[in-house]
């Protein structure tokens, strides 16, 4: 019953709905850079698609009223590695630009997913964590390196993600 102004802010918005999920994903977003107008959104996971599943990511960087993206569809290359059980190692690299990204979570909490029976797969999630990003720009010829907080960023089962 009120009106809640989201003006000159930044979100992120997702949904976990439907009947499946991957079994196993990375996922990592943080809006909190230094930079303000930066932010960053990274996922990874085998897909469920139809009776098979398929290994995918995407990423989608703002940095400079610029958009950096990076995803399995634009034939961007991806090297991901788990030095721990909260950190992941991602970089990926295209025509265009080539990013590291070093991700940490911390405080996970348990958040309910979808699995054909219901909300019964627990998985865990933190919205605490913190992310180094390093961007060199190819086009431009510039280098962008930054710590984003606040960061989302959940590790599932991603031991077969490693490559």
């Amino acid at each position: 019953g009120r009106i809640v102004a989201f003006s000159n802010g930044k979100g992120y918005i997702e949904k976990d709905w439907g009947t499946k999920f991957p079994k196993n994903y990375v996922w990592l977003q943080s809006n909190h850079f230094e930079k303000p107008d930066t932010s960053l959104f990274f996922s990874m996971a085998y897909i469920p698609f139809y009776v098979r599943d398929f290994l995918g990511f995407i990423s989608n960087i703002q940095l400079n009223g610029k958009e950096y993206r990076f995803a399995t569809y634009n034939n961007s290359k991806i090297k991901l590695s788990l030095p721990s059980n909260d950190t992941i190692l991602v970089t990926m690299e295209n025509s265009k630009a080539k990013v590291k990204i070093f991700g940490k979570a911390e405080h996970m909490g348990n958040l309910q997913a979808p699995v054909l029976s219901g909300m019964d797969k627990t998985i865990k999630e933190g919205v605490s964590g913190t992310i180094e990003l390093e961007l060199w720009d190819k086009e431009n010829n510039t280098h962008y390196h930054g710590t984003g907080s606040m960061a989302g960023i959940e590790i599932v089962d991603a031991e077969d993600l490693v490559m």
